[in-house]
């Protein structure tokens, strides 16, 4: 599953210390400042100013909201459930073979 946009822009804020800087943001996210502008106030909060429309130069002290961190959290148990579903399928392809490996190595020793 190839990650949204949104996602890539949660994990870039995520990964910075202190203010967020509009522009390297939306470079890793492939996002336009318009696409940016509509998500703002649901991902952002300014921890000092009431939401001045920043341009891509200016460096805030942008907090995550914390619905933006727990709906990111709950992607990414998501993605490790589907991770572990997909390995759990395999182990068990894994062990039905050995069990019809198993199962025709006692018939044949029975037979022979």
């Amino acid at each position: 599953m190839e990650k949204h946009q949104y996602i890539e822009l949660l994990e870039y804020a995520m990964s910075q210390k202190g203010s967020y800087h509009m522009e390297p943001g939306l470079v890793k996210a492939k996002m336009t400042e318009s696409e940016f502008q509509n998500v703002r106030d649901a991902f952002f909060v300014n921890a000092h100013i009431q939401a001045p429309p920043p341009n891509k130069s200016q460096v805030f002290n942008w907090r995550l909201s914390p619905e933006a961190v727990f709906g990111y959290l709950s992607y990414k148990q998501y993605e490790h459930a589907q991770k572990s579903s997909t390995q759990a399928f395999y182990i068990s392809i894994a062990s039905l073979c050995v069990a019809v490996l198993t199962l025709a190595v006692t018939v044949a020793s029975i037979w022979l």
